[in-house]
């Protein structure tokens, strides 16, 4: 603490004043949460996409199967339509630039196959 007298000799107060941190611009990370690797996906299920990113921020989502946009925002939902193997992904932008997590995903029709 700054002696009040000190304080009132220069005509200052005892508060400090600090620079706010900025973090330096780097592409954003972006992480798949939901749907697992593991999950098992049937015709006609619907799936909950929910992603996260690091970095500046705020960001925007972006949910694509096979590079075809099916949907946008962090937390979205996706119905399985055909049977097949396909590419899920998940891209994140923001001022520094985007990132993008990838993950295959299995669909079956409903007698397993």
């Amino acid at each position: 603490m700054i002696p009040l007298a000190f304080l009132l000799a220069c005509g200052g107060d005892d508060s400090v004043d600090t620079a706010p941190v900025v973090q330096p611009c780097v592409d954003p990370r972006a992480t798949i949460v939901s749907p697992t690797a593991d999950l098992r996906v049937v015709v006609g299920d619907t799936l909950a996409l929910q992603g996260e990113a690091d970095g500046r921020g705020p960001f925007l989502y972006l949910w694509a199967i096979d590079r075809d946009v099916v949907t946008r925002g962090k937390d979205a939902t996706w119905m399985a339509s055909s049977a097949g193997t396909f590419e899920l992904m998940l891209q994140v932008e923001d001022d520094c630039g985007q990132g993008q997590a990838l993950m295959d995903l299995v669909v079956e029709d409903r007698n397993g196959r």
